[in-house]
């Protein structure tokens, strides 16, 4: 603490303000401080808040010193520690294919990022609607994740997040990459496990729907043309599908956008190879409306 004075009057300066304005006030002072006390401090595993408390700074400051310096590249080696994680993640879940696992891979094609610049951090980020929450809970629970995270945007979202190396490099193995969204690639999945990894992506990136004439209609969308392709191959490969053409729109932000459509038999049978040995592991107001054109159709014929 600093004691000043005023008149008559005295009072004391919390040494915090003073401290903040000798290191963070001054350029140079403040990237010296962040390279010799809280890399670190941040090896050690201590939060921001943490470091923030130690140095007697503001967790923003120090937030967006170390962003700010990461970014410029002043420092050459990317800090590992963030909070020691306390959970242990089913890393087996990623060593064999299986239903699950090609769900998931298809999901994260559609809605999902992963990063380094902060710690290492794979995550899938849908609108926080009950399917939508209960998908992402039962995957947590295969990975072994304990929570979920929820944030407030232009819609509130609900997020399934892993924050391990190991889980980073495997899904790099896969051939998912950060920014991925025009240049994602149809990974090698296993012919048995193809309908369940092209579910995931319907239920995040595609669309199921049955019309007031009461035909059935299924597509999937995205900015990546080489995946769409390749799923559209894929498709006609396995079951037949007609390579259909792509459909190529321009959002108002100039990026072009991708859809491979289907439509009657080539919908229905779509349908079927999709939700086969499905279980609970798809979002139930899709699938439900596959189910109801079938009664529909059902009870015409």
């Amino acid at each position: 603490m600093v004691r000043a004075s005023r008149g008559h009057f005295s009072y004391v300066v919390p040494t915090r303000t003073c401290y903040t304005r000798q290191y963070m006030g001054q350029q140079g002072s403040g990237r010296l401080l962040i390279q010799d006390k809280v890399t670190p401090l941040r090896r050690q595993g201590l939060t921001y808040s943490q470091i923030a408390t130690t140095l007697g700074l503001s967790t923003k400051s120090i937030e967006k010193a170390i962003h700010r310096l990461l970014k410029s590249g002043k420092i050459s080696y990317r800090l590992e520690a963030m909070h020691p994680c306390t959970y242990a993640v089913n890393n087996a879940f990623f060593t064999r294919w299986s239903k699950e696992l090609a769900y998931f891979l298809g999901l994260f094609a559609s809605d999902g990022s992963m990063s380094y610049n902060n710690g290492y951090k794979v995550s899938i980020e849908l609108a926080a609607r009950p399917d939508e929450t209960a998908i992402l809970r039962t995957l947590a629970r295969l990975l072994g994740t304990p929570r979920l995270y929820e944030r407030e945007g232009k819609s509130r979202l609900i997020k399934l997040m892993v924050t391990r190396k190991a889980v980073y490099e495997t899904m790099l193995r896969f051939g998912f990459t950060p920014n991925k969204t025009t240049t994602l690639r149809f990974p090698r999945v296993p012919d048995k496990f193809v309908n369940h990894f092209v579910r995931g992506f319907l239920d995040g990136d595609g669309s199921i729907m049955c019309d007031s004439s009461y035909r059935l209609r299924v597509y999937f969308a995205g900015a990546s043309q080489a995946f769409l392709v390749s799923l559209r191959d894929t498709l006609n490969n396995m079951i037949g599908l007609p390579s259909n053409s792509l459909h190529v729109m321009r959002l108002p932000s100039s990026r072009l956008f991708y859809r491979v459509e289907y439509t009657n038999a080539t919908a229905v049978r779509l349908c079927r190879f999709l939700y086969t040995d499905a279980d609970d592991l798809c979002l139930r107001r899709k699938r439900a409306v596959y189910e109801h054109w079938h009664t529909l159709h059902t009870s015409f014929t």
